[in-house]
């Protein structure tokens, strides 16, 4: 459970709001897309604003051609919409390092689903 955050159990990670906006593996933007809406759906994840900063500086540098300003801009005010946003505070990045031994991995079968799929850090499909 995420200290603040009533009834949150994972913490959104920059690189998962950022797969679903690139072009260059569609597999990999497919299932970043079905978790968000998976977390979304059962209302137990919140993204700390830092993921909110590094994906708008991501989505200007990292895509060629970059991603426009205004569509970042609906990006973020999506997820600020659809995610109870982490202020960075002192409390958040000690909540995030102690998920780090478990980065990324996050198992739908404790979602509810999924066939017991899971995904690690490089997103890749694990049975």
């Amino acid at each position: 459970m995420i200290s603040g955050v009533s009834g949150c159990r994972y913490l959104l990670d920059t690189n998962i709001i950022l797969y679903p906006q690139d072009p260059t593996d569609p597999g990999r933007k497919m299932r970043a897309i079905e978790l968000i809406l998976l977390l979304k759906a059962r209302n137990n994840a919140a993204l700390p604003a830092q993921a909110i900063a590094e994906f708008a500086n991501a989505a200007l540098r990292k895509f060629m051609p970059p991603m426009d300003w205004n569509t970042i801009y609906l990006q973020v005010e999506d997820l600020a919409r659809d995610f109870p946003v982490l202020p960075l505070t002192p409390d958040v990045v000690l909540e995030a390092l102690r998920a780090r031994p478990c980065f990324f991995l996050l198992r739908c079968s404790d979602l509810g689903g999924c066939q017991n799929l899971s995904y690690s850090s490089g997103f890749e499909r694990r049975f």
